[in-house]
């Protein structure tokens, strides 16, 4: 028997501009097509140069050379001059005003509230959502720009830690709960392995909206698209989830996440649709 599907389906977000292997992720040509394609949100990662410019590229180093350099080091002038290809965030943004929500992935824990206010600025504050892996900058944008939808990041890269912290780390992702409520995020961004591992479960008792990252089968993409526990998720194939989507209806108004009212979430974040 099939499962039930959702009376809305979940949104489509095209991870790093979805380039699915052909586009250069985070790049504005692929950011450019996910737009054409239709996809709810693009997603998309912002790094902090040390002149406090904003760029789009995920890894925190660039090739130069024969080294790799931090970004954070760099000067906007630096990163232009070695990779061209990376765009600024005000490129991004103005690439995307009118047309696609964004959403915002955070790499660094300094300027994360120049970064939204720019955000808001090309896209409004109904255009964008903004994530991030650590509490301290979901903290800092949740006090000063509680009307922004905020969320917080499960699915640390544990590489090079020893038992003991990754241990850790997981425990603190798979009971992520009062880190919730201390950093007051108002949605979850969880890696699909994570996330059904009671994650889902639990966001579902308290209210709490749900996106998944980075479904990259047509099996897990099905999965999402018919659970009513996911709000939204990412993809580098934003192509196949769109064939893949079931022919059920879409309210484009059910952008914003929203936590409900629950039995063990009485007291709701503010609904952040009006």
């Amino acid at each position: 028997m099939q499962p039930a599907r959702p009376a809305v389906r979940p949104l489509l977000s095209a991870h790093r501009g979805g380039g699915e292997g052909v586009l250069p992720p985070n790049s504005l040509s692929a950011i450019s097509a996910a737009s054409d394609l239709g996809a709810d949100l693009i997603e998309f990662d912002v790094r902090v140069t040390s002149d406090d410019q904003f760029v789009v590229h995920h890894d925190a180093t660039i090739k130069i050379g024969d080294g790799n350099y931090p970004i954070g080091a760099l000067t906007r002038f630096e990163v232009r001059r070695y990779a061209p290809r990376i765009a600024s965030l005000t490129e991004v943004l103005g690439l995307l005003a009118g047309r696609t929500r964004a959403h915002v992935d955070l790499k660094d824990t300094v300027k994360e509230v120049e970064i939204a206010d720019l955000c808001a600025q090309f896209l409004g504050t109904a255009g964008f959502v903004i994530t991030s892996l650590e509490d301290s900058s979901v903290a800092a944008l949740r006090s000063a720009r509680p009307q922004f939808a905020t969320g917080l990041s499960l699915g640390r890269n544990t590489e090079g830690l020893d038992r003991l912290a990754i241990a850790r780390v997981r425990r603190s992702e798979l009971r992520p709960w009062s880190r919730v409520e201390r950093c007051g995020a108002s949605f979850l961004a969880v890696h699909h392995r994570i996330a059904r591992l009671g994650v889902l479960a639990g966001a579902r008792r308290r209210g709490l909206p749900v996106l998944l990252w980075t479904l990259n089968s047509a099996e897990l993409i099905l999965a999402a698209q018919r659970d009513e526990r996911v709000w939204a998720y990412t993809t580098d194939l934003p192509r196949l989830a769109r064939r893949l989507s079931p022919a059920f209806g879409y309210d484009s108004e059910n952008f914003r996440p929203t936590r409900e009212p629950s039995r063990t979430n009485p007291h709701p974040l503010p609904n952040l649709l009006k």
